[in-house]
């Protein structure tokens, strides 16, 4: 009996060793993963992620890197699940504040103040711009100097500028309209161009509501869209423009058939260089310049959010990395877009020139109708489709 006892007290003993071993081990485990960054990326095409992912390991080894459905809405359980999440300033941020950490006073800093104000509530930054993409004019310098033309400053030189050009381009505008992104960056483009940046932000508010309810396209929507048709029936843009798709304007500039092409920097990046080296890009016009005014600009920002303490240290870390000289410089090469802070060098003129209207213009970067107005990317097609049909009829 007594050795029976001995071999059940032995196996105990065994047992529990075991039990605080594989404690041990959990513990451990669970305390480098509450140390580890979880940084995840809603939206973001994969070339800039893999730019940021490349940017980021040297110094942060320990980061885990993940991609969230961009298909579907950016919902609070992401905010819940991830230290650092990377997506484009959106109404998605802006309703999930209260989920998010703001951003240290010493890394805004080094944005310069328009920027920085792009993504304050009540004085806190609930984002920090890191990337500017922008939606741009792209006027053929060999038809503008054959014409004699200058670069158009207003909506109604652009129209001038268009039927002046028309006399060699088949198609003097062009705009690559099956791209959603593309199409809603040229109606909001358009539309701030009109009404100026503080009419523009009450459209996106009329916007939002309509979309939500299911009410008829705003007043003002309208308006713009009636303008961009008034273009098409003059036969200065495509009569399929709606439709058309990267491939599309790439046969059409290497036919030499395009006078001006308004398009993202990201997508002007996405065609060949062969076929946009004789195109220069400017801010698109405004209708009024007295009027203070903004740049359709998507932001490619870093949310910090309130997920795990521990790690904040380390992600407010990252994001002051983010914006220093040599990673700006990295990132803007990468991507080909736009850095967002004060300094840092852009990967080209064209980059740095998007920076500087960021930065200058009164109301600073703008979102797009389908980031002030969408939270549901379903949705925002859906509404696109609508536009397409308007304008379409």
């Amino acid at each position: 009996m007594k050795i029976q006892f001995l071999k059940n007290k032995k196996t105990v003993f065994i047992c529990a060793g075991v039990f605080l071993i594989l404690l041990g081990v959990l513990l451990t485990v669970n305390a480098v993963s509450k140390r580890t960054l979880k940084i995840a990326f809603y939206q973001i095409s994969d070339g800039t992620k893999e730019a940021m992912i490349k940017n980021i390991k040297p110094f942060e080894s320990k980061a885990k890197f993940y991609t969230i459905d961009g298909s579907k809405p950016l919902s609070k359980k992401a905010f819940k699940k991830y230290t650092i999440i990377f997506t484009y300033n959106s109404k998605s941020l802006t309703e999930k504040s209260s989920l998010i950490k703001s951003v240290p006073e010493d890394t805004v800093s080094f944005l310069p103040s328009k920027i920085a104000a792009s993504t304050k509530i009540e004085n806190e930054n609930y984002a920090l711009p890191v990337l500017l993409d922008h939606f741009e004019l792209a006027v053929y310098k060999t038809y503008r100097t054959q014409l004699n033309l200058k670069i158009p400053q207003t909506l109604k030189q652009l129209t001038s500028y268009l039927i002046a050009v028309n006399e060699n381009a088949s198609y003097p505008l062009l705009v690559i309209g099956a791209d959603d992104n593309e199409l809603w960056g040229f109606v909001s483009t358009f539309a701030e161009s009109m009404f100026s940046s503080e009419q523009y932000e009450v459209l996106c508010k009329s916007l939002y509501e309509a979309q939500k309810t299911n009410q008829d396209i705003p007043y003002n929507l309208k308006l713009t869209l009636n303008e961009i048709k008034k273009l098409m029936h003059l036969g200065l843009m495509h009569p399929q423009w709606t439709q058309l798709t990267q491939k599309d304007a790439e046969y059409l500039l290497k036919d030499h058939r395009v006078g001006t092409l308004a398009s993202t920097l990201s997508m002007h990046r996405k065609l060949p260089n062969v076929l946009t080296k004789y195109y220069e890009a400017t801010i698109f016009p405004k209708d009024d310049t007295s009027s203070k005014f903004g740049v359709v600009c998507p932001q490619v920002c870093a949310v910090l959010t309130k997920n795990n303490l521990k790690t904040a240290d380390g992600a407010a870390a990252v994001l002051h990395k983010l914006v220093s000289d040599d990673m700006q410089k990295n990132l803007s090469a990468d991507t080909m877009l736009a850095p967002a802070a004060s300094v840092g060098e852009s990967v080209d003129s064209i980059a740095d020139d998007i920076r500087f209207f960021a930065a200058a213009a009164p109301a600073g970067p703008l979102m797009t109708f389908s980031s002030a107005s969408f939270t549901d990317p379903a949705q925002a097609h859906r509404y696109a489709e609508k536009i397409r049909a308007y304008l379409e009829q």
